[in-house]
């Protein structure tokens, strides 16, 4: 006869556990804001890429079709990620690393970004 009530607090609690969320928080992503300078000959621009995929070689967007154009003075906006730019196409060239909260320097001149988890990097 005691069976029969601890088979239902097992049921019961079987439920519970299974209704709970299997993850606690979002997924990371990237995030840069930088200045480009316009393809006609215009003046400097500054723009930010947010919800970036971590783990990919990603072309900065204004940029991409133009070979002598490049991006600048990177500033990594999530302190998650690591921003790992590199002054080539296919993130080829001498990587260099942007850690949230790295001051502005307007002599990093890139064309690709790659974001990288802290804890992974």
């Amino acid at each position: 006869m005691h069976l029969r009530p601890a088979l239902l607090a097992l049921a019961s609690a079987l439920v519970l556990v299974s209704s709970v969320p299997t993850t606690a928080h979002a997924q990371t992503t990237g995030a840069i804001g930088y200045y480009y300078t316009q393809t006609n000959g215009g003046q400097d621009e500054q723009n930010t890429e947010t919800e970036q995929p971590l783990n990919e070689c990603l072309p900065i967007t204004e940029i991409k079709s133009y070979e002598e154009t490049y991006a600048y003075s990177p500033q990594n906006l999530n302190p998650d990620t690591y921003a790992d730019v590199y002054p080539q196409d296919n993130c080829q060239g001498a990587m260099r690393r942007i850690k949230f909260g790295d001051p502005r320097d307007p002599s990093i001149h890139f064309r690709t970004v790659e974001f990288v988890p802290v804890s992974g990097g």
